[in-house]
């Protein structure tokens, strides 16, 4: 069973630069080699180089680009690849929280955790080199660490271990923002699972969403929400969107 989860973080940018610092004044201890610097106070920073390591709490930055906190085990492969490894429940909240505003209702929110706890436990090799997912909607867009209270860090928690299964197999859950009212139907996908043409009636309803559709395979986000004011549940939201799945534990 997948147990962690390896991001490639900010791949996007080809870095040329990484610079690692503490959060919020926290001790942080980063090995390079055979050296062990400590870093306290958020002025402190260190410019990582390949072969380097952290484990805990850091800001990590690629300086006039971006910054992020992350929490989590950090390793540096050549060509400035930043490897982040995360248990799996932490980046299933992390993605719902990049995914979905805080706002959203729990269900869909719950409904969002299981689509994306399926599509990580279904690909245990990753995407990329070194059996990792990257960082972007290529895979599933991650920011950084969330807070345990996070709507989506207890919709996650709500769902813990829950996969969609297709005809004995976890289920590589594809979703996206908005659709045009219909969902895209007779792709499948490498586990068999052929999508259905679900209607989504709040697609429908709003068709400025379809500049947003992106490809229209399995969960709409903005019918799942529209569905979780409804009443509906995360399993039946599922249901509505991956017909002929099931939801089960891993």
């Amino acid at each position: 069973m997948l147990r962690e989860v390896v991001i490639s973080v900010f791949g996007l940018f080809h870095p040329t630069e990484l610079d690692i610092a503490p959060a919020d004044h926290r001790l942080l201890e980063v090995t390079c080699g055979s050296t062990r610097k400590q870093l306290e106070g958020k002025a402190r920073k260190l410019s990582l180089k390949v072969g380097c390591h952290v484990s805990g709490t850091f800001t990590l930055s690629v300086p006039g680009r971006i910054e992020r906190t992350f929490t989590g085990h950090l390793r540096v492969e050549p060509g400035l690849t930043a490897l982040l490894t995360l248990d799996l429940e932490s980046a299933v909240a992390a993605t719902v929280a990049a995914e979905l505003p805080s706002t959203t209702p729990a269900a869909a929110l719950e409904a969002q955790a299981i689509a994306v706890r399926s599509y990580f436990a279904s690909l245990p090799a990753g995407r990329h080199a070194y059996r990792a997912f990257c960082d972007t909607t290529h895979c599933q867009h991650i920011r950084g660490a969330i807070a345990s209270d996070h709507p989506a860090a207890r919709a996650t928690k709500a769902t813990q271990g829950l996969v969609l299964q297709y005809q004995s197999k976890i289920l590589t859950a594809m979703y996206s923002a908005a659709c045009t009212g219909s969902r895209q139907a007779g792709v499948a996908n490498a586990d068999g699972y052929v999508y259905a043409a679900v209607p989504c009636n709040y697609c429908q309803r709003h068709p400025g969403n379809t500049k947003r559709l992106a490809h229209r395979k399995g969960l709409c986000q903005a019918g799942a929400a529209d569905l979780a004011r409804t009443g509906k549940t995360a399993e039946e939201i599922l249901r509505h969107y991956y017909p002929g799945t099931r939801v089960t534990s891993l």
